[in-house]
This record gives C-alpha cells, structure tokens and sequence, in this order.
C-alpha cells in the first residue's frame, strides 16, 4: 500500500513501519511523532514489562515474527503487560504502538592498552553524539577528553578521492583490510577445528602472504 504522508510540523517518520498517526483527512494520513516519541520500557524482571499501572484480569497468547529482530507488536487495544517476552528492549508510544528488539543495543567499545595506561571509549565508533575518551591509570580514570565522529565517513571518502587523484597516500590501505579477513577467517577455522589456528600475515610491501610466525 502506497499513501502520501504529511507530517503536520514538517518532518515524516524517518521510519514508517515504526511510526503512528493521529488523523486521516483529505486522503492524508497526519503524524505528529516520530519514532523518537518511542519511550522504553522498564522490566519488572527479565521477562515481564509493565505497559499500564492498572492490574490485568484477563490474558492471551500472542505469536507473530519479528523480521530482522525488530518490530511493532501486533497488541489488542488495553494490553496492560507483557509476559514470558524474552526481548532486549521494549518501546512504547503515547498512541499506544509497541516496539520490541530481540537485539541488544549496538556497541563499539574499544580499549588500547599501553605501558602508562588505558585508553577506553564506551561507543568509540558511533557517529550519533559525542563520546568520552578516557585514560585510565591503575584503574582510576586521569583524564577525559570529548570528541566527535561526525564526519568520520566524509573524511574516509575524501582521503580515498584524494589517493585516488594521486595527492596523498590513503591513511588505511588495502592490505590492512586484508589482513582483518585473514583474523577473520582463522577465527572460522577455529571454531570448526577446536584448535588455535595461525593467522597469516600480510606483507604490506609486497602485499604477499607472510606464513612465517
């Protein structure tokens, strides 16, 4: 089904599947929220969240699929709480649409050890906020500083267009993704042999296989 949204401040559901709207009129479906108005809901225990304060009387069973692990629950009108719902997250909006992810919230920590210290970001590779880069000395954070990865994907494109035209060497070359597929599939191997399995290495000179460890 194809309709023509018209969000009454000017800005559509980045999402429709995950959107809801208060009124039809002329034709026009009319959204006053986003699926940002989506707030979460809080587990009473690992498989139990509350959508209502009221007490239940009556229950029923509901199965349906949830495509790529995240998707609106397909909820009769009242539903006061979700039970038995193995699920990451559960989301509600203020019309009422119920949200759930089998997925737990994406991450990127990464931490760098060295010989004075600790280098730790929480989400370093994210590109929605700001993130804190902390060093850590014995366990106790020294310093912090906030950086941003907003034009991470532009600066990438550049320096690659720039290689390109021949003004500058590309900062990651080829042979590093090389030889992150070559973790990679050692990893495979390992999991299918039960053994540890040697990761070969790429000669960045020759771009040529180095198996000696």
């Amino acid at each position: 089904i194809v309709i023509r949204l018209e969000a009454s401040n000017g800005v559509p559901p980045r999402r429709l599947r995950e959107a809801t709207y208060r009124a039809f009129k002329g034709r026009t479906w009319y959204a006053e929220q986003t699926e940002n108005d989506f707030s979460r809901v809080a587990e009473t225990n690992e498989t139990t969240f509350p959508l209502l304060q009221t007490p239940t009387t009556e229950s029923v069973k509901i199965a349906c699929y949830l495509p790529g692990g995240k998707a609106l629950l397909p909820l009769p009108e009242g539903v006061g709480r979700l039970e038995n719902l193995l699920a990451y997250n559960v989301w509600k909006s203020p019309l009422g649409a119920v949200l759930v992810s089998t997925r737990a919230d994406y991450r990127t920590p990464i931490e760098i050890t060295g010989e004075a210290g600790v280098l730790y970001a929480d989400d370093a590779l994210t590109v929605e906020h700001p993130i804190d880069l902390q060093v850590k000395c014995g366990g106790t954070i020294t310093d912090t500083e906030s950086v941003s990865n907003r034009s991470a994907y532009a600066r990438q494109v550049d320096s690659f267009a720039e290689a390109v035209e021949g003004k500058k060497p590309f900062p990651v070359p080829g042979e590093e993704g090389w030889q992150n597929q070559e973790v990679l599939d050692s990893a495979y191997r390992s999991m299918k042999s039960g053994r540890t399995e040697p990761v070969p290495l790429v000669d960045k000179q020759t771009s040529t296989l180095n198996r000696q460890f």
